[in-house]
């Protein structure tokens, strides 16, 4: 038997030995944040013609008398037939407030929506509206091709972040290597009027003509941010 243990223990290979840890892998996080100012190529006003009646018939048919009327004025302008929306149109009662909760009068509103590229004809289009019996005017000024700004100031976001992993890694006495890792967060807009670059100093910021050629401010510039977030091999 001690013979036998002692053929097979000569017949077992050695165990081979452990390879080395692989060294961790060095790496750097940055974020790059691109701002543009986008110039609108578009105004959406939005109208309400409301109109109060102690029947609803009545209500309705004024509301949707002073549309038709408005309807017929903006056309001749020369616009065209779809760059009027309709939205909706609601005919609700109003009560009296007290034990016998009475309906009292009706409510009949229409939302109409004008869609134009041309900024100059939003002034006669709202007075057109005025004179037409409109209640409510909100006028939107906003761009067409948000989803190329989009890319565009990805682009750039991209752009910055590599630049500062750069700046990180020459810093550290290394190199950038490849992409680990790169996330988008959600880009954000805010429209309304803008009257030059109010965000200071950022890694990446291109602006979008906001002054007409006779010198005025165009309405509607809206500041468009977007902010990647990347991990790259340090060599």
């Amino acid at each position: 038997m001690p013979l036998l243990l002692a053929v097979l223990l000569a017949c077992t290979p050695p165990t081979p030995p452990m390879p080395p840890p692989a060294p961790p892998v060095r790496e750097v996080s940055v974020s790059g944040t691109a701002r543009i100012n986008v110039a609108p190529d578009e105004a959406t006003i939005h109208l309400t013609f409301e109109a109060t009646a102690t029947g609803m018939k009545k209500s309705h048919t004024t509301s949707a008398n002073a549309v038709q009327a408005f309807k017929t004025a903006v056309l001749a302008l020369g616009l065209p037939p779809d760059a009027l929306e309709l939205c909706s149109t609601t005919d609700n009662p109003n009560y009296r407030w007290d034990s016998s909760n009475r309906v009292v009068s009706y409510t009949s509103a229409t939302l109409l929506n004008v869609k134009t590229p041309d900024f100059e004809r939003v002034a006669d289009i709202v007075d057109l509206a005025v004179a037409s019996g409109v209640t409510a005017v909100d006028v939107d000024y906003h761009s067409t091709k948000m989803p190329e700004h989009k890319k565009h100031a990805r682009e750039l976001a991209l752009a910055a972040a590599r630049d500062k992993a750069e700046q990180l890694a020459t810093g550290s006495g290394a190199k950038v290597g490849p992409v680990l890792t790169v996330s988008e967060g959600g880009a954000s807009t805010s429209r309304g009027y803008s009257f030059g670059n109010a965000f200071g100093n950022v890694a990446q910021t291109e602006l979008s003509e906001s002054v007409d050629a006779d010198g005025a401010i165009a309405p509607g510039t809206t500041p468009l941010e977007l902010t990647v977030t990347a991990t790259y091999v340090l060599e």
